[in-house]
């Protein structure tokens, strides 16, 4: 059974093959996310996370663009491809705080649970440690210092955070 459990500071031991696999996963984020990472289906359950390759293209513009913003329909993959980045993102840089802001905060704890979903699924040489005080609903904090915490929008979005990145999840209508 998945557990978010993995002690925080403790030294690990690889093998020489989970090495490689670590190391490939850090250069391409694609094939960390299609070999590793698992998403819930409505009807299947736990799947693996099988990219469509418009979602690997919102991967490869994530990963190499600053700044992206995207249009895409309802029900695209959009804001699970986006949290199988930003988890992808913590767990592979140290020091980073990742914001999420979403015009309701259910849709805030909704992208959160998705990620922490996708962590839980991840083998535990693959995950970085978890901070004693740093698994709730909003927020995840690793041993690494990095940490995706997510916030409804409002005019205190942020305030008093250094953001290294932020996703911010409009509706049907924010412009």
């Amino acid at each position: 059974f998945p557990s978010h459990d993995k002690v925080a500071n403790v030294q690990d031991e690889y093998t020489e093959e989970q090495l490689e696999e670590l190391f490939k996963c850090q250069d391409d984020v694609i094939y960390c996310v299609r070999k590793y990472f698992k998403i819930q289906h409505p009807t299947k359950g736990v799947v693996d996370f099988d990219l469509h390759p418009y979602q690997e293209e919102l991967l490869r513009l994530a990963t190499n663009h600053p700044f992206v913003i995207t249009l895409f329909p309802r029900q695209s993959g959009k804001t699970t491809t986006i949290g199988a980045f930003l988890l992808y993102y913590a767990m592979f840089n140290e020091d980073k705080t990742v914001l999420i802001v979403s015009n309701k905060g259910d849709n805030a704890k909704e992208i959160i649970e998705r990620i922490k979903f996708m962590y839980e699924n991840l083998p535990s040489w693959l995950k970085p440690g978890i901070m004693d005080d740093g698994w709730n609903k909003h927020t995840i904090k690793f041993d690494n210092k990095s940490r995706i915490i997510s916030q409804a929008t409002s005019e205190n979005s942020g305030r008093g955070l250094s953001v290294s990145l932020l996703f911010c999840v409009g509706g049907e209508n924010t412009v």
